[in-house]
Formats: structure tokens, C-alpha cells, sequence
């Protein structure tokens, strides 16, 4: 199964979650691949110290950072994956308008994972991976069932 985590930036959210889950993912024997891309990809420029502090507490949750590039999202990303996650209502809206009656599956992140957990963008770096850690969990959690066998 091919997921795409879309974030405004493809800077923290997406790319955190989208290493999250890969992570877990193997851990757990799924054969999920994971990517992330952003809404605004394209005009973000990198700021370091955002960049330390993601690091930092990426490894706070005990999982070792990879590097990054944003990147920009594009219907042939929608089209070729089998599920979209989308971090609020907005990115879902422009996300369903540049699919293009695909018949991939577009849903925001919490409500997938069937949790409260909203990521917002002032919320500190710590806490931030600390909620999508545990989005990325319950997200495993669904798949987990949907891909066992019948």
C-alpha cells in the first residue's frame, strides 16, 4: 500500500509523520511505503534552527532523523498512491480539486487514525512529534487490519 502525507510545506509535519510511520511500518512487517509532499512545497524556504529543532525532537522519540527535500504536490503523486493524509480541511479541499476525479482515497489524518489529534502549526516542536507519533500509531493501527488477509 502507497500512502501520501500532505502538509502545507513538506518541511516538519509530513516529512516527521511520513519517517513515523515508516518506521513502524517496518517494525510491524507492513509492506507500506510511505511519502510526504506539500500544498505550498515550492516557496518554503528552509529555516535551520526549525530544522534543529525537529531533529532534536525527532530523537527524543528515539527515532534517527533522515534528511529532507520538500516536495512540491502533484495530481500524478495523487493518482499513483492508494491513500492521501491530509493535516486539516483546507489541504483536503485543494487536495480533492487537484485529484481530479481520482478514485484514490483522501481523508484528514485524525480523523483516519479515528483519534482528536489535530496538529496545529504553533505547537511546539516536542509536542508536535509527540502527536504524530501517536497519529502515526493509530493510522498503523487501521491499516494494520484493512491489509489482513480474508
Amino acid at each position: 500500500m502507497e500512502i501520501l502525507i500532505v502538509s502545507r510545506h513538506d518541511m516538519v509535519r509530513g516529512p516527521v509523520m511520513r519517517q513515523i510511520m515508516t518506521t513502524q511500518a517496518q517494525e510491524r512487517g507492513l509492506d507500506i511505503q510511505v511519502q510526504s509532499a506539500g500544498i505550498e512545497a515550492s516557496s518554503y524556504v528552509l529555516n535551520s534552527s526549525l530544522l534543529a529543532d525537529t531533529m532534536k525532537a525527532m530523537q527524543s522519540l528515539r527515532y534517527n532523523p533522515q534528511p529532507h527535500t520538500p516536495t512540491q504536490i502533484t495530481e500524478k503523486m495523487i493518482n499513483g498512491v492508494d491513500l492521501v493524509l491530509c493535516f486539516n480541511e483546507r489541504y483536503l479541499e485543494q487536495i480533492k480539486r487537484l485529484a481530479n476525479h481520482s478514485i484514490t482515497d483522501i481523508c484528514l489524518i485524525h480523523e483516519f487514525a479515528g483519534t482528536d489529534f489535530e496538529v496545529a502549526n504553533i505547537d511546539g516542536m516536542y509536542r508536535t512529534n509527540w502527536i504524530l507519533n501517536k497519529l502515526s500509531t493509530a493510522c498503523l493501527d487501521r491499516l494494520s487490519i484493512m491489509l489482513q488477509p480474508f
